[in-house]
């Protein structure tokens, strides 16, 4: 299949666009769908963390689900159909798509969420549910048929894509969050840092094969240097202007990024490595 583009070229792709832009009218709102929210996507350097770490500081709380050290871990598994759909869309920035995965959080498996994200341009929603390791392994091996006796909209809509489009597993994606929230707006702020790739043979997306990783340690493969952060902002239907200013970074712009096609990217390059065998 041709490609228009490479994962590089979509992951640098510069959104000078975005609501963050210094032309942008900080009270200028702009209305969402139902159930829709702005997600804004950046990369940036160690420097440009600590600047702006300060200043979430100063105006918000750090997430209540933070371990000790002020972050947490997130470990997501992706799935994707034989036509690699995800990720070309995600290549081609195809306005109108969407990802299917399972979320776990603070290394433990449990508990599990999978999670149906819809992105219409810069708006994205998020629709899940919650299930048990056991009804994971059922998935990873393409058994959705327990999802018929849920009653939530998004398990019958992931049913119908692991069977319409036989969805699968693409890649195990794990990082670390600091997260900052605001009392208004659902405003929330986050810094990803150590993106890691698991997940070229299917033992490290069974239950037990997940779960062994987690309580091992196990070592990933990065797919940022250590001085690279992922900064990310999310709101509704405005950011005040006081939480623009905080956010800027001087002349310096900011680029766009896809944590699914840079791990993606970093699990074909161990496999030519040699790096993971099945």
């Amino acid at each position: 299949m041709r490609r228009r583009g490479t994962r590089n070229e979509a992951a640098g792709k510069e959104i000078r666009e975005s609501g963050l832009d210094r032309r942008a009218k900080p009270t200028d709102k702009v209305r969402m769908p139902p159930r829709y929210r702005h997600e804004l996507k950046y990369i940036i350097s160690t420097f440009d963390h600590a600047l702006i770490r300060d200043r979430m500081r100063q105006i918000a709380t750090i997430d209540r689900n933070a371990d000790d050290d002020g972050t947490y871990a997130v470990t997501s598994l992706y799935f994707d159909d034989c036509q690699s759909s995800a990720e070309l869309e995600t290549l081609d920035g195809v306005d109108d798509r969407s990802k299917y995965r399972v979320r776990t959080y603070h290394h433990e498996p449990e508990p599990m969420t999978v999670e149906i994200k819809e992105k219409l341009g810069h708006a994205v929603r998020k629709r899940s549910f919650g299930i048990t390791p056991s009804e994971y392994g059922k998935l990873v091996r393409g058994d959705g048929a327990f999802l018929l006796r849920r009653e939530e909209e998004a398990a019958r809509e992931f049913y119908l894509q692991l069977a319409q489009r036989r969805l699968r597993p693409r890649v195990v994606i794990d990082y670390r969050r600091e997260a900052y929230v605001l009392p208004y707006g659902n405003i929330r702020i986050t810094f990803d840092r150590e993106l890691s790739a698991w997940g070229n043979h299917r033992g490290d997306m069974t239950p037990d094969g997940l779960a062994g990783r987690l309580r091992r340690g196990a070592p990933a493969r990065p797919a940022l240097d250590n001085e690279t952060l992922i900064l990310e902002v999310k709101y509704d239907d405005y950011l005040p202007d006081h939480v623009r200013r905080a956010l800027q970074l001087g002349g310096r712009t900011r680029v766009s990024v896809s944590k699914y096609l840079l791990c993606l990217d970093r699990q074909a390059s161990s496999n030519k490595e040699g790096l993971w065998t099945d």
